[in-house]
């Protein structure tokens, strides 16, 4: 998984299962809400009667009730009542096809919740029922690459499946999960390799050769491998849905994928993430239309796929999604935070009118997080037609936690008798200074100049939360010709270092590294991403809006150097390839990070980690 987000098993079975996930009555989806609640609340029997109730207003008979009747099964197994679950499987393998049949033999087979049916009465006669179905459906494909794929396919799902049980028993940050993703980020890296070898063979191997469930499994794999390999087969697998050969459906998720971890806006809506501990949908392009594209590929209304994580959601009309656009009805100044995030500042917010027709007349409301405070906390806002105004607020801060921000909420007309509630949170900018050196300095990996000094180390996960990662160091000096950057990365377990890329341009982000978005010059639109790993490879390429040019290669002398607990990286990189040269009070903007691969973390200075370097820090060499 190439960001960090919680696997959810539900969109596994969509995927995999071609579930729907369509709530059509209030009853019904009232009943799954309580029943999904109870199941988190880990009070398995009243989650597995409330999914019982569920089935009971769809009357346990279509198709869309398969998640539920997996769902029930798995509550009924952990809440002790084996007789039922295995019912509810029972009643599952009744209506499921033929097609869905393999993957969920292979489901049940691992899940570790159902582990407590193995040796009861009935379950072996659900395999064989099962079985049966696959063996009929299954008759004509490739069976050798049936036979491969299946296995690629159960080694891609192995760990994932356990993740919701163990975040649950020892927390998402726990030892246990991470060693979870170590394993099965081996498994990913030798599927992907197989992968490789049989579309070298086949092509993209489709319905046409080894039926639709197994369909997805290549698609699967190059899903959960990096952007690099996502772009790189994003065309032949275009091509494959084009044919029919798997799910239109599947490809728009991947699609959004690959915009978001690019920093662009996402195209279907199916990529959320989570911010100060609520789920919100990453920014969506043309999202009046959201919808339109969701059906083409056979998507649900974003509306009912955002219910599972208790979001509500609208779509906007094209009025809303315009007036949305204009940035320019409310305007937040940016808040300066030293190394410590302590604020204690003038908040200057300009507010407007883009109206000819309506007056603002409402109160402004802001939601601080803790940590944060504002006065006053509301504020009545009445603004003419086509008028504006410029407010200030006190904001502190008293320096325990940075993110999430304090955001205001205010309803402002975009036309006659309507009104859009606009929300803006505070931007932050962060600043650090690099030092300038009248010698040149010895790349020797050490950080032993006396002129690294003053090291930045308050680091944080990519939805504002502290970072798990250990700790680590960055440093920054400058000289006429070349900006010099370092890192004292921290490692509790030094042997768990992890370094596989050792050409420019591979996969460097995959690995232990240190990465920098830096923007030398504020007048052009254009930022240089570079990434260095363990052992000094370097990842690099020229931004230029949201296009990123990966053959740009810049020039960089590097050395890296490890020890008990720790390892480091020095890097000399001439000033001249960006067009600029070494003077005091020049500013960059700027971001960078810390990726480790033991943890499945980032540590970020400037949250989001963006390509717009709006959202990045300050550079400032004294």
């Amino acid at each position: 998984m190439s960001k960090s987000y919680k696997i959810l098993i539900p969109l596994f079975l969509f995927m995999s299962f071609g579930i729907s996930g369509l709530l059509s009555a209030q009853t019904y989806s009232d009943f799954i809400k309580l029943a999904d609640e109870s199941y988190r609340n880990k009070d398995y029997l009243k989650s597995a009667e409330n999914y019982e109730k569920a089935l009971e207003q769809k009357e346990g008979k279509t198709k869309d009730s398969n998640e539920v009747y997996y769902k029930a099964a798995r509550s009924w197994a952990l809440a002790g009542n084996t007789e039922n679950a295995l019912k509810s499987l029972n009643l599952l393998t009744n209506i499921i096809d033929m097609e869905a049949s393999s993957g969920f033999l292979e489901y049940i087979k691992t899940d570790s919740t159902l582990a407590s049916l193995h040796n009861k009465k009935g379950w072996n006669t659900l395999i064989k029922k099962l079985n049966g179905k696959i063996e009929k459906y299954e008759a004509n494909f490739n069976k050798e690459l049936v036979k491969e794929l299946k296995d690629i396919s159960e080694k891609d799902q192995r760990y994932r499946k356990q993740l919701e049980e163990v975040s649950e028993k020892y927390g998402w940050q726990s030892k246990e999960l991470k060693e979870l993703w170590e394993k099965q980020a081996e498994f990913d890296s030798s599927n992907l390799v197989r992968v490789e070898t049989i579309i070298k063979k086949y092509g993209y191997p489709g319905k046409s050769l080894v039926g639709g469930m197994l369909s997805s499994a290549a698609f699967l794999v190059i899903q959960h491998s990096d952007l690099k390999t996502q772009e790189k087969y994003l065309p032949l697998l275009q091509e494959a849905a084009d044919k029919g050969e798997f799910s239109w459906g599947s490809l728009a998720l991947l699609i959004d994928r690959i915009h978001t971890g690019k920093g662009e806006k996402q195209i279907y809506g199916s990529q959320i993430r989570q911010t100060g501990g609520k789920h919100e949908l990453f920014p969506i392009e043309d999202e009046s239309n959201v919808n339109k594209r969701r059906a083409k590929v056979g998507l649900e209304p974003l509306e009912e796929y955002v219910k599972y994580w208790n979001m509500t959601y609208t779509v906007p009309d094209s009025e809303e999604t315009q007036f949305a656009a204009r940035m320019d009805n409310a305007v937040i100044m940016p808040v300066f935070v030293d190394e410590n995030c302590h604020i204690s500042n003038t908040l200057i917010v300009k507010l407007s009118n883009l109206t000819s027709d309506c007056v603002v007349n409402d109160t402004l409301h802001w939601e601080s997080p803790e940590g944060w405070s504002i006065e006053p906390n509301n504020l009545l806002i009445k603004i003419a037609k086509k008028g504006s105004i410029v407010v200030k607020f006190k904001i502190k801060n008293k320096g325990e936690r940075l993110y999430p921000t304090p955001q205001f909420s205010l309803l402002l007309p975009y036309a006659k008798g309507k009104k859009y509630n606009v929300t803006r949170s505070v931007p932050v900018i962060r600043k650090v200074y690099a030092n300038k050196t009248t010698t040149p300095l010895s790349i020797d990996g050490k950080i032993s100049e006396p002129v690294w000094r003053k090291p930045v180390s308050l680091l944080f996960s990519p939805n504002g939360n502290s970072t798990k990662i250990d700790s680590t160091y960055f440093y920054f000096c400058y000289d006429d010709s070349n900006l010099y950057v370092s890192a004292y990365c921290k490692k509790s377990k030094i042997d768990s270092i992890f370094a596989a890329s050792t050409e420019h341009d591979e996969a460097v982000y995959n690995d232990d590294c240190i990465g920098y978005f830096f923007q030398p010059d504020t007048a052009k639109n254009e930022v240089y991403q570079i990434y260095f790993n363990s052992l000094g490879t370097a990842f690099d390429q020229k931004i230029s809006g949201m296009d990123a040019d990966r053959n740009w290669n810049g020039v960089y002398e590097v050395k890296t150097s490890k020890g008990n607990n720790f390892w480091t990286v020095e890097a000399r990189i001439p000033l001249s390839q960006f067009g600029v040269s070494g003077k005091p009070g020049q500013q960059w903007r700027l971001n960078f990070r810390r990726k480790q691969k033991r943890t499945q973390s980032t540590g970020d200075w400037q949250v989001p980690i963006t390509y717009d370097p709006n959202t990045y820090g300050i550079l400032i060499m004294k």
